[in-house]
């Protein structure tokens, strides 16, 4: 039977074409039994040749019907007519996400809005054992008093089974978005656009698929354009496993609640990705993840106020830039009162932390009892640290563009210091790009471009800024080494062997001047630039 408008199929009348998808044609039809208008999307011809694939899309079909809550566009029933199948389905007015975000960004509250539906959508699914599988713009309605619809729900398993990434078996094209716009090879990239990595590798999926493809989808309304684009699908899903997650394109005044929860969304190892869907609409609930940050340099400037409150001697460096603190704790006598909140449970030792630029996410290297070092992130909203999934490794320093500089197969030589291979890697995660060996310390510059760094080299220790230009070398043994705010200076402590917890004061311009500030400070003493404050 062909479909067409004024044709009726059992009480159906069909109305219009509203759109093409992999599932065929959708059309718009009246319920002629209930009085009113739902979708009718046609199953495609070759269902009908195969009766395992048909038999299987009838039980998902059965299970999605039950699915009941105001952000997921109802499933009413699985027909056939006349060699036709199809599913009777809500008809949702309004426009999809994707023609909405055709028109730019959207605005921090309105994506928060938007988001927090669709995560009480994926919520109360996964919640039920159902996996979305197709999350992406084209298949989220918006209707005209704000409420979302989240469409095609576990349709992807029931059209291709158990995996719905494009594999052997199974292709794109068969994925069954509902679109009102584009070409056959658009809805092959969109799909493959919001792909997570697993789905991109053909494996398994469960509700951690649809937690990345949530994510992807959050970064695109905020960012205004995709976060994966290529010219073929290939080239798509290359970008999906391997492009770097840049957090920088979004605005720079994207709530900092927002930043944290797409850094935990966009994990590609999905066993350090956000465990639970609720978790994101907990966040966005809050007003913190609707409000843009008028200046988040302000907190990031105000950082060092309790980090380094315990000091009992501020030594000021020449300049007006910023001055050195050098802070040295000799008790519970010698800090004044400080509230501190417990955010790491582990048992385990903490070498060195750092805060992220948004002044509250908190980096930092721990390692257990008889393990090697790891580099983890704490964030406000969740009580206990993630690790960035990279073993054996050491933080060093986070650079004003959220890239951290780390050491890989850190190996342990005293106290607090390790050595080994130094790295870049994004804050959000994504695999190391290895600079330089026998490294111990690194800082970045204030713009974050370059980085300072102290290693051993021919029996010498060297500092250099930036890599490979030597500002200051000696037989003895330099530590704790940091960029002035500014830029021009670099304050180090100098020891006369390795292994020696006392040591001098320095600071070090770019012309290779040093000063040397202060003389018999231990290896519980460390250095901090104080931004704004006034030298004498």
């Amino acid at each position: 039977m062909k479909l067409e408008p004024g044709a009726s199929i059992l009480h159906y009348r069909v109305v219009e074409k509203i759109g093409e998808g992999g599932m065929g044609a959708v059309w718009k039809a009246t319920d002629s039994t209930l009085g009113r208008d739902v979708a009718i999307k046609v199953l495609p011809a070759d269902f009908s040749s195969d009766a395992d694939r048909l038999a299987r899309f009838e039980r998902e079909a059965k299970v999605l019907a039950s699915l009941n809550h105001p952000n997921i566009g109802a499933i009413y029933g699985f027909h056939e007519a006349d060699g036709v199948r199809f599913l009777a389905m809500e008809l949702v007015p309004g426009e999809d996400l994707a023609a909405r975000l055709e028109k730019g960004s959207v605005p921090f509250s309105d994506a928060a809005d938007f988001a927090r539906q669709i995560a009480a959508a994926l919520e109360y699914a996964h919640e039920r054992g159902i996996v979305h599988r197709d999350l992406k713009p084209a298949n989220i309605k918006i209707t005209e008093d704000g409420t979302v619809k989240v469409l095609d729900f576990g349709l992807a398993k029931a059209v291709v089974g158990e995996s719905s990434a494009p594999g052997p078996t199974s292709t794109p094209t068969i994925l069954p978005t509902m679109t009102s716009a584009g070409t056959a090879i658009g809805m092959i990239l969109g799909t493959a656009a919001y792909m997570s990595p697993e789905q991109a590798r053909g494996k398994p999926v469960d509700k951690r698929a649809d937690i990345w493809a949530f994510g992807v989808v959050l970064f695109e309304m905020i960012a205004g354009k995709r976060l994966f684009e290529g010219e073929t699908v290939s080239d798509t899903l290359a970008a999906v496993l391997t492009r770097s997650i840049d957090l920088d394109a979004l605005p720079r005044s994207t709530p900092a609640a927002l930043r944290r929860l797409l850094m935990r969304c966009l994990e590609r190892d999905p066993k350090m990705r956000l465990r639970d869907i609720g978790e994101a609409r907990i966040v966005l609930e809050s007003s913190a993840a609707a409000e843009p940050d008028a200046v988040v340099a302000v907190a990031a400037a105000q950082r060092p106020a309790w980090m380094w409150a315990a000091a009992a001697i501020v030594l000021l460096a020449v300049g007006a830039a910023g001055a050195l603190a050098v802070s040295r704790v000799r008790g519970p006598a010698a800090a004044p009162a400080v509230t501190f909140l417990q955010k790491s449970f582990r048992r385990q030792g903490i070498f060195n932390a750092r805060f992220a630029p948004d002044g509250r996410t908190i980096v930092y290297s721990g390692a257990n009892d008889g393990t090697k070092p790891e580099v983890f992130v704490i964030q406000p909203e969740y009580q206990e640290a993630v690790p960035l999934g990279i073993p054996a490794s050491h933080l060093l320093a986070i650079s004003s563009k959220n890239e951290l500089a780390i050491l890989t197969k850190a190996r342990w030589l005293h106290h607090r210091v390790f050595e080994g291979t130094l790295a870049r890697v994004p804050l959000g995660g994504g695999a190391p790009r290895e600079l330089l060996e026998n490294v111990r310390e690194a800082d970045w510059s204030p713009d974050g471009s370059q980085l300072a760094i102290i290693r051993e080299a021919q029996g010498k220790d060297r500092l250099e800024y930036p890599i490979g230009k030597v500002l200051y070398e000696v037989s003895g043994y330099l530590s704790d080494m940091r960029i002035s705010p500014d830029g021009t200076r670099i304050a180090f402590m100098e020891h006369p062997w390795r292994g020696d917890d006392r040591g001098g004061v320095s600071v070090i311009d770019l012309a290779g001047k040093r000063v040397v500030l202060a003389e018999g400070f231990g290896a519980e003493e460390g250095l901090a630039w104080v931004p704004g404050a006034r030298s004498s």
